[in-house]
């Protein structure tokens, strides 16, 4: 910081210290949507404990490229609470996940993976954030005395996503889950690195210091080791449910009795249940520009652009259907 300094008819420069506050930085921050695990503000059960979920929410808003600030309160609520669900299914829980079942939830039904580090340093977790790659670090929450939004006497087991690093301050940038106010919150270095508590069942299933297991969640958006798993049991791996759309948690996507995997055999589309199109619908195929409107269980070809708009179509109702799917179907 420089100020002119006027003495005596004579101006010179002085140049004064720079508090440590107010220092330059070399801060850079991973542009993760936020997310409170308490999207509405209720903080009774499911929320009380959804840290690790909305963590989750978080890393898969940053790894299909959404760029915004914050999800919001209604799509943060539906995205908790579905994974909340799909925790009872798969696990039998969903209260104080451990970082191996978080992994196994991440690899298994969503678009991008994450493995579990032991003992991981500083220097891992920088350059994990150097890599454009965000870290989950599981703590101890009650030790995180710098956080003034906690209520007394704070959380125990409690997981935070690292999204960039501050080493001229000697901080992480964090999304804090645990309050409202957690977007780009800071912790300290030492703060997070010396309170690494995975989780470990204690008495009712409760956290436990009893055992100190320090690890760390890594991630990336490329799938090196779950490409080829089928957790949802429908015939297609991971890699291919992504390149169609279908739903990595559902053996059947679009609930018309078959499972996606036999539909791609046979050559229907797996997210439409094309059958049970309603009559009026405008359908094509992605390789054809001709358009149909489906009636009375047949198909009538729209002749040209101008016959399509005089009818008054509209060109963003037409349903993209699979080639079989048109070619059973008769022409009027």
């Amino acid at each position: 910081m420089r100020r002119l300094l006027y003495v005596g008819g004579i101006i010179g420069v002085v140049v004064l210290a720079t508090p440590h506050f107010l220092s330059a930085s070399n801060a850079q921050a991973l542009p993760v949507p936020f997310v409170v695990q308490a999207p509405h503000g209720n903080w009774d059960q499911p929320y009380q404990d959804a840290c690790e979920e909305a963590s989750i929410t978080m890393l898969r808003a940053y790894y299909q490229g959404d760029d915004r600030a914050n999800l919001s309160a209604a799509e943060s609520d539906r995205m908790i609470l579905d994974l909340v669900a799909t925790e009872n299914e798969i696990l039998g829980y969903n209260r104080d996940t451990s970082l191996a079942d978080v992994a196994r939830v991440i690899n298994d039904f969503y678009p991008f993976e994450a493995y579990v580090v032991s003992n991981p340093t500083l220097e891992d977790v920088k350059r994990e954030i150097d890599h454009k790659r965000p870290v989950v670090l599981p703590v101890w929450g009650r030790f995180l005395t710098s956080n003034p939004h906690f209520s007394p006497p704070g959380p125990t087991y409690h997981t935070i996503v690292i999204i960039g690093y501050d080493d001229a301050r000697e901080q992480f940038i964090t999304h804090e889950p645990g309050t409202r106010y957690g977007a780009k919150f800071r912790y300290g270095y030492s703060e997070l690195m010396d309170n690494l508590q995975d989780f470990v069942p204690g008495a009712d299933y409760r956290p436990s210091l009893d055992v100190r297991v320090k690890h760390g969640l890594f991630t990336r958006g490329i799938l090196e080791s779950s490409g080829l798993s089928d957790a949802d049991g429908d015939g297609l791996q991971k890699t291919d449910e992504l390149s169609l759309h279908t739903s990595l948690r559902l053996r059947d996507t679009d609930h018309d009795g078959y499972s996606d995997g036999k539909e791609v055999e046979i050559g229907y589309s797996p997210t439409i249940d094309e059958y049970g199109l309603n009559a009026g619908t405008l359908v094509k195929t992605a390789d054809d520009p001709r358009v149909y409107v489906l009636e009375g269980g047949k198909k009538r070809h729209i002749l040209n652009e101008r016959a399509f708009e005089k009818a008054g179509y509209d060109w963003s109702d037409i349903v993209v259907v699979s080639d079989r799917f048109i070619h059973q179907i008769t022409s009027l």
